[in-house]
């Protein structure tokens, strides 16, 4: 009876224009899904409950998390997570469904995800990782060496820089020869690939993996030549076979590319010369730039033969192509000419009427 009593003085305080005292008895009874829904009808509950975070992920943790993540201006990130410290998983939870809301909005707390991603949900901290520049690199190097996370450290360390100590990790933690081609290639470092050969051709088990893959990336002769003699490999003649047809079809892809490349050009270059050899629109009222005199001479604004020599910038200036000339040939012209007149480009042509 005492419960259906709260239950109706919640109704009670609701109809009231109370709501917050409703949400109290609401809470009390744990009744989480009055209590959502009251939260959801009257925005101005989320000032009652933004310090009652963790009973609120208590009642029902999914609703909780969606409500926190909506009401980021009304309940800040930083007073979530103040109030979550002390409890780990709920705090990662809380800050992935941020982070895949809105990247920016957590920022200020990425470092410590690194750390949380690890401890709770470790398939996603690469991805983390790759999304998100807002944490140290050498923090998250650091975590990422503490609990051996090759993977992730390959690619914190690229980020960094280090190049060299990322490969080594590929070949010799982690030893995947596929994987440390794909990083060779992203980094494009010729030094990488020889680093990458060199390593591979001195372990007898790595050079299969490596003559799959390289023959698209690498002259395979290159690679064949340096194989040591005596060094026993498994299928070796099918490898070279497959490295040598993979090398002549990345050669032939690149050939076609370069050939749509170079019709592109040309085809491009013709259309920026067409443009450019291309009339100027000229105001019937234009007057030259040296002389003053108007350029254009007609009945009614119509330009009549003989026609005038007309010369026009792109920049709008017109002159008469004789006073233009007269100037040019002078000892003066180069401080008569106004300097926005020399970046501009002529066109030559006669100039259409307006």
């Amino acid at each position: 009876k005492s419960t259906k009593l709260l239950e109706a003085l919640a109704q009670l305080q609701e109809a009231r224009g109370e709501p917050q005292h409703a949400l109290d008895i609401y809470m009390k009874l744990k009744r989480a899904d009055q209590a959502f829904a009251l939260i959801d009808k009257h925005e101005d509950l989320h000032l009652a409950i933004r310090d009652r975070v963790p009973e609120l992920l208590a009642f029902d943790r999914s609703r909780a998390v969606r409500m926190l993540v909506g009401a980021v201006d009304t309940i800040a990130p930083a007073h979530v997570v103040a109030q979550l410290r002390a409890s780990p998983r709920l705090l990662h939870v809380y800050l992935d469904a941020l982070f895949d809301k809105d990247p920016k909005a957590g920022a200020a707390f990425h470092e410590l995800q690194v750390g949380l991603y690890a401890d709770f949900d470790y398939p996603k901290l690469l991805n983390f990782l790759e999304q998100s520049s807002n944490y140290r690199l050498d923090v998250a190097l650091k975590l990422c060496e503490q609990r051996r996370l090759y993977p992730e450290m390959v690619f914190v360390l690229g980020r960094m820089g280090n190049a060299k100590q990322a490969l080594a990790l590929l070949l010799e933690q982690i030893r995947d020869v596929p994987q440390a081609i794909l990083f060779c290639q992203s980094q494009g470092e010729e030094e990488l690939w020889e680093s990458l050969i060199s390593h591979c051709l001195s372990r007898p088990d790595l050079v299969a993996p490596l003559l799959n893959d390289i023959g698209a990336h690498v002259d395979p002769v290159k690679v064949v030549k340096r194989i040591p003699l005596g060094m026993r490999i498994e299928g070796l003649r099918e490898k070279i076979k497959k490295i040598i047809s993979d090398y002549h079809l990345h050669m032939s892809l690149r050939e076609g590319c370069e050939k749509i490349l170079k019709s592109d050009v040309v085809g491009l270059a013709r259309r920026a010369n067409k443009q450019q050899r291309r009339a100027v629109r000229l105001d019937a009222s234009a007057r030259c730039g040296i002389t003053g005199a108007a350029v254009v001479r007609g009945k009614d604004n119509f330009l009549l033969p003989p026609y005038p020599d007309v010369v026009v910038f792109f920049g709008g200036r017109a002159f008469q192509e004789e006073a233009l000339v007269s100037l040019c040939q002078s000892e003066k012209a180069a401080a008569a000419l106004k300097p926005g007149l020399k970046k501009e480009a002529i066109t030559g042509s006669r100039a259409a009427l307006a």
